[in-house]
């Protein structure tokens, strides 16, 4: 058990000092020394329990949609998900076609109506090893659906 204890405070020090997010953290578990489900659990406890409520997955940065998020982006403050508000040039988010202020909804039918709903829809899905991703967001006030890969003409959703 104190192993246990110190290799976690390795961990998150590594996180916090190497700057990686936590995610990266769930990556770490191949090398068998705690079950994935300890992992996701402190992740998700050390994250939610900074100053600031931010995932980054897949080359964006999302958090939990509030009034000032609202404003900045012109989202009607009464719907609920987690706004992009960083997305890395040339990242996944980018191909997919998901933009700064996009307020995710949905992914893969999952709802995603604050940050820790997010967080435990990217980690089903990367968990899954899910190849194909189906967003609802709210892009300008308007409801829309992002499919990666994108459909073909004639192929259905």
């Amino acid at each position: 058990m104190k192993r246990d204890i110190s290799i976690i405070l390795v961990c998150l020090s590594f996180v916090l000092i190497a700057g990686c997010s936590w995610v990266d953290l769930l990556d770490l578990t191949p090398i068998g020394w705690m079950p994935e489900a300890i992992i996701a659990e402190i992740a998700l406890d050390a994250m939610l329990s900074g100053d600031e409520d931010a995932v980054e997955w897949i080359g964006m940065e999302v958090r939990s949609s509030d009034k000032s998020l609202s404003r900045q982006y012109g989202i009607d403050p009464k719907e609920k998900g987690v706004v992009i508000v960083k997305v890395e040039p040339q990242g996944a988010a980018e191909q997919f076609g998901l933009m700064e202020g996009d307020l995710i909804k949905k992914i893969n039918q999952l709802e995603t109506n604050d940050i820790e709903e997010f967080y435990e829809t990217a980690q089903i899905i990367k968990d899954q090893h899910v190849k194909e991703l189906d967003f609802t967001i709210i892009r300008l006030g308007e409801l829309q659906q992002i499919m990666y890969p994108p459909k073909k003409e004639g192929e259905e959703k």
